[in-house]
């Protein structure tokens, strides 16, 4: 980020402390005067990141090669301290979620639970 957004993110920030209750009131009217947009915004949401997610299993499990059923395949985060969340069609962050899947590897849930079961005998 540069000098100029820093400033901006800081400022929206100190401007949303100093009037938060105003803030929230006027989103909850909103909200009650525009029903279903939410829910609207939610199921977009959550179709494009199932369709990124079924994209990106039919490359198949990184280790063994297994591709017959997407349902089968699982992201393993490879360095369990660097994760933030389960990586599931519900997050609503695009960029969130890109974010997580470059933490992970495709693995089928065999192989997925042969290195858990491993990690777990090591300690």
């Amino acid at each position: 980020m540069d000098i100029e957004t820093n400033k901006y993110a800081a400022y929206h920030r100190q401007y949303y402390l100093a009037h938060k209750e105003k803030i929230e009131l006027y989103k909850k009217e909103w909200r009650k005067k525009h029903p279903g947009y939410a829910n609207m915004h939610r199921k977009k949401s959550y179709q494009k990141n199932k369709r990124m997610l079924q994209k990106l299993k039919t490359n198949g499990c990184a280790k063994c090669g297994y591709n017959k059923y997407n349902a089968c395949l699982e992201f393993h985060h490879v360095n369990p301290e660097n994760k933030k969340f389960y990586i599931t069609v519900d997050t609503m962050g695009r960029k969130d979620l890109t974010d997580e899947l470059n933490k992970c590897i495709l693995l089928c849930n065999r192989c997925h639970r042969e290195i858990h079961t491993k990690e777990i005998q090591d300690v």
